[in-house]
């Protein structure tokens, strides 16, 4: 659903610019005071069955201090949170900077770049994202530490697919690469996600998905850093407005996209190798030691 917020920006962007703002607030305002009692009324959290002591542990109150303990337990869970920093990284400065990119190397408008973005963004990273979460339950049944495993897999296609976007000088096999990026790097988000979940005990799962994207928020500082390069390298893009004054962005994102890409993709490498060594593992939210069970188990 994330990808169809964006997409719904997107398009308000182009709404704003031939009608003006006013429509644009009026029109998303009535929708979400329409969509409130909805929401209200029909969604609610399920009831989660836990398997070992689900009750005793579910009435546990636990500080932050005890849920940050008890998630870095293992270290291949601070690989996992380093890189998953790493990544927001990248995907934040694309994610900002992506239309820049488009409207000063190939001269697009922004309804041009609009109607690519607008399919591009919630069709593949919609399909992505559920393909993502598929294939990571599916090697996790087969493969001890399949979910990382995936993950990496993700950051790894997700950089050799953002590089050619970036370098054809033709627009069309540039969005083309995208949508390609788009598909392979967002299948990241769910399985990292729930790999963390995965070491939470009942009534720690919601302080520790928190954590996650409260760490991922890191990546906020992306774009701001990537704008910082841009004005250092002070490349002039080939369609330069003298009006749209600015420089060319596309190898300042080379390196905070794609080279965030490639180090989230190493560092998950290394979170998957300790991952695959440690003598634990998650069951239904309890840590289980290899060490003591007995050896017919």
């Amino acid at each position: 659903m994330v990808f169809l917020g964006v997409d719904i920006g997107l398009i308000s962007a182009v709404i704003s610019q031939n009608f003006g703002w006013r429509i644009v607030y009026t029109v998303l305002g009535g929708f979400g005071i329409g969509m409130a009692p909805i929401v209200g009324l029909t969604v609610w959290d399920p009831y989660i069955k836990r398997e070992i002591n689900a009750k005793t542990e579910q009435k546990k109150n636990y500080s932050v201090l005890e849920v940050i303990k008890h998630i870095f337990k293992e270290k291949y869970m601070i690989m996992v949170f380093i890189s998953c920093a790493i990544r927001f990284t990248g995907g934040y400065s694309l994610g900002v900077w992506m239309q820049v990119f488009y409207r000063r190397v190939f001269g697009l408008t922004p309804t041009q770049i609009t109607a690519w973005l607008a399919v591009i963004i919630p069709v593949c990273g919609m399909s992505g994202a559920y393909t993502g979460g598929f294939l990571a339950d599916y090697l996790h049944k087969k493969i001890r530490g399949g979910k990382a495993i995936l993950v990496t897999i993700s950051c790894f296609l997700g950089l050799l697919t953002s590089i050619p976007a970036f370098l054809y000088p033709d627009y069309k096999l540039s969005f083309a690469f995208l949508a390609l990026s788009f598909f392979t790097a967002e299948m990241w988000n769910g399985p990292a996600l729930s790999i963390v979940c995965d070491q939470a005990k009942p009534g720690m799962v919601s302080s520790v998905t928190a954590i996650f994207y409260s760490i991922g928020s890191i990546g906020s500082v992306g774009p701001f850093i990537l704008g910082f390069l841009i004005e250092q390298f002070k490349i002039i893009p080939p369609f330069h407005h003298a009006n749209n004054a600015g420089y060319d962005p596309t190898y300042p994102m080379l390196i905070m996209v794609s080279g965030n890409y490639f180090l989230s993709f190493v560092g998950f490498c290394v979170a998957s190798i300790l991952m695959n060594n440690s003598t634990t593992e998650t069951f239904c939210g309890y840590l289980t030691d290899y060490r003591n069970l007995p050896k017919n188990s």
